[in-house]
């Protein structure tokens, strides 16, 4: 079943510019546009933020969530609605109107459509389809998204799915270095880049030997966690945070496009270690000044070290009850 047919409702509303319809942690399950100059899937994304926490706010004030939201800027409007936390289907519609447009017939229309696509979901079961390691993933780094921009918290609810989903990656990031099972849901790494298009943040397991200068001082260290924002470096010596230092790098990238150096900033320490995550004495290095094309073999890098992993993960790595829940494709 698509969705996008209910967007068709507000393509002839007076201004209108775009539309989409999300599940509660921002995943667009249909979005339609009339401009190149929206992006759509960023915009979405931060503004579904803003509504959750708009929810939030209005909780803890003793009201109940609230049900709608309408955004003013110079240029037009954002008027958003929700199903609301207790439907069958907890889903946020988004329409964007250029100024002046009818955002009256908007909330007429959200008042028709809303309760139609609800009900179409419950029959379908939309929401509950079956899964690939992708779709997780996908799922996996929006709510990291939004709680690194929330401070490195969400509401309960959303904690709840982003701690479960983190136990899973976790679970995918441990299968480097296993081989290759025979049978096996092959994914490119099209698909990877095609479903999981926020991957800045998503770190991925690596092995390699760094050096680093901070003001003329060399010292060795280990790269462990490297993402295309950040590595967390294991090492005996620390530096202060907000320490600039420069890596010296091989091995990331190929032939002539890998990486020499990144000039990075000392974001946080762990002088004893993370134990719970596996991690020892160290420093997490926050890349600054990234020039693009440094950016793209980083996320080279991700997409290839993600390709790798999928192709070892198979039922016995996870919790049956977990690949059941979720109506998981391996």
């Amino acid at each position: 079943m698509a969705l996008e047919k209910y967007l068709a409702n507000f393509k002839e509303i007076k201004g209108y510019l775009a539309s989409t319809i999300m599940n509660f942690t921002g995943s667009a399950l249909a979005s339609h546009s009339t401009t190149d100059e929206i992006n759509l899937e960023a915009a979405s994304a931060v503004f579904n933020d803003i509504f959750r926490s708009a929810h939030e706010a209005s909780g803890k004030v003793g009201l109940d969530a609230c049900t709608d939201l309408v955004i003013t800027t110079p240029k037009g409007l954002i008027v958003m609605e929700c199903s609301g936390g207790n439907s069958s289907e907890h889903i946020h519609f988004i329409v964007i109107l250029e100024t002046g447009g009818n955002q009256s017939r908007v909330r007429t229309t959200f008042k028709k459509t809303v309760p139609a696509v609800v009900e179409e979901m419950s029959r379908n079961e939309v929401s509950r389809h079956v899964k690939t390691v992708l779709d997780l993933i996908r799922e996996f780094t929006a709510l990291n998204d939004a709680r690194f921009r929330h401070g490195g918290v969400l509401p309960s609810l959303f904690e709840r799915r982003w701690s479960e989903l983190k136990r899973f990656y976790g679970i995918l990031r441990s299968q480097s270095g296993l081989p290759r099972r025979p049978v096996t849901r092959r994914f490119t790494a099209a698909d990877i880049r095609r479903q999981v298009p926020s991957r800045s943040r998503l770190s991925v397991p690596i092995e390699m030997d760094v050096v680093f200068d901070c003001q003329g001082e060399y010292h060795t260290a280990r790269m462990l966690n490297l993402s295309c924002e950040s590595v967390f470096l294991a090492s005996d010596i620390l530096r202060c945070v907000g320490s600039r230092l420069t890596l010296h790098l091989a091995n990331v990238g190929r032939g002539d496009e890998a990486l020499s150096s990144i000039v990075g900033e000392v974001d946080w320490r762990a002088e004893r270690g993370i134990p719970e995550a596996g991690l020892p004495r160290g420093m997490s290095i926050h890349f600054i000044d990234l020039a693009e094309p440094a950016r793209k073999r980083l996320d080279d890098f991700v997409v290839e070290t993600l390709e790798k992993l999928l192709l070892v993960l198979d039922a016995d790595s996870l919790d049956p009850d977990f690949i059941r829940r979720e109506l998981l494709s391996l």
